[in-house]
């Protein structure tokens, strides 16, 4: 039977040795277009507060046969337990999917609309086509910039079309750091990611 590494072991190996009070870096980004963080993050905007988060789903059965006929999203109030997607709306108020020690480990669901041709049971919501993105801040997808009209935060200095992880969306435009969202930053093509 396959196993999943140690959580820590795995995150060491894609982004080096973290503290253990420091918040997670990016490790990937989701068919949906949604950062994959490590297991812990912020609480707060100021980030004074880091957990270890952790799946909301249980074990109902013997997970050898068929793990998600065998588990069940129970979830909870406390901040630390994520989303049936394995995700949550972060600080900065953007969606984003965390790693977790337990089942589903990586992704439960795709929060927003997948690319073309991916699969999963994500809840598309949004419609490109009117600029609007799915929940908690999804990119929505673009062909050009008149496509993202006001898809991107009302703090952003203008949205425009951009080659993204899985495909074209709608981000931010800058001239420096300071035209971009909060947690964002001004990359030298004139569009904001997430900050280095």
């Amino acid at each position: 039977m396959l196993r999943l590494v140690d959580h820590a072991l795995l995150e060491e190996c894609l982004v080096g040795v973290q503290p253990e009070d420091a918040a997670s870096p990016i490790i990937g980004y989701a068919m949906d277009g949604f950062p994959i963080y490590g297991p812990r993050g912020c609480l707060d905007a100021a980030c004074s507060e880091v957990v270890t988060f952790k799946s909301g789903w249980q074990q109902t059965g013997d997970p050898s046969t068929y793990a998600w006929d065998n588990h069940a999203y129970v979830g909870g109030d406390a901040p630390e337990l994520l989303d049936a997607c394995n995700g949550r709306v972060g600080p900065d108020g953007t969606y984003r999917y965390h790693v977790t020690e337990t089942f589903p480990y990586i992704i439960g669901c795709y929060a927003g609309t997948p690319l073309a041709g991916a699969t999963g049971t994500g809840a598309p919501e949004g419609d490109p086509a009117q600029g609007t993105g799915g929940p908690g801040g999804a990119p929505a997808s673009c062909t050009s910039d008149a496509d993202c009209g006001a898809a991107c935060p009302a703090d952003a200095m203008g949205c425009t079309c951009d080659d993204g992880p899985m495909g074209q969306i709608c981000v931010p435009a800058c001239e420096d750091t300071s035209d971009c969202p909060t947690g964002l930053t001004c990359m030298p093509n004139g569009i904001c990611v997430p900050g280095r």
